[in-house]
């Protein structure tokens, strides 16, 4: 469980500043899943949550508003996350999926017309799916570049 709440109020010259308030909540359950008897080495991992964000922080050029966030949709999505790692001696490599959705909850400023005012034609009631792979290879230990002298 997670809360945050920032007030903006910054003056980066005489003529640009911000202004506003964000906040941002979730909650996520989190579960270490078991062992595959196939892949001894692998460690994985599903989560199960929900996120609610709301930024209404607008741009100042002088006293010209340059975006207007007073109108700025919250967003409320439920998401579901699926890691795995495997590692030995020499290599670590891990993949996450996620899969984000909100249902287009119609209240507050979760409603079509509010997504809209923000990129026109968008809608409260979307799904994703983010996915991304990585791993470190260990190097020998003497490895490394050297110059020779002389």
């Amino acid at each position: 469980m997670s809360f945050s709440r920032a007030e903006a109020n910054t003056q980066f010259n005489q003529d640009f500043s911000a202004k506003g308030t964000n906040t941002y909540a979730s909650l996520a359950l989190s579960r270490v899943l078991s062992k595959v008897s196939a892949f001894p080495n692998l460690v994985h991992e599903g989560v199960l949550g929900f996120d609610y964000k709301h930024v209404e922080t607008n741009l100042l050029f002088g006293k010209q508003t340059l975006d207007d966030y007073s109108r700025s949709p919250e967003v409320m999505q439920f998401y579901a996350d699926y890691s795995a790692g495997v590692s030995d001696n020499a290599k670590k490599v891990n993949a996450y999926t996620q899969l984000g959705m909100s249902p287009g909850f119609g209240f507050g400023n979760n409603t079509d017309e509010e997504f809209s005012v923000m990129r026109a034609g968008s809608k409260n009631t979307y799904w994703y799916v983010k996915q991304t792979l990585d791993g470190n290879i260990k190097l020998p230990k003497n490895w490394g570049h050297t110059q020779k002298e002389g």
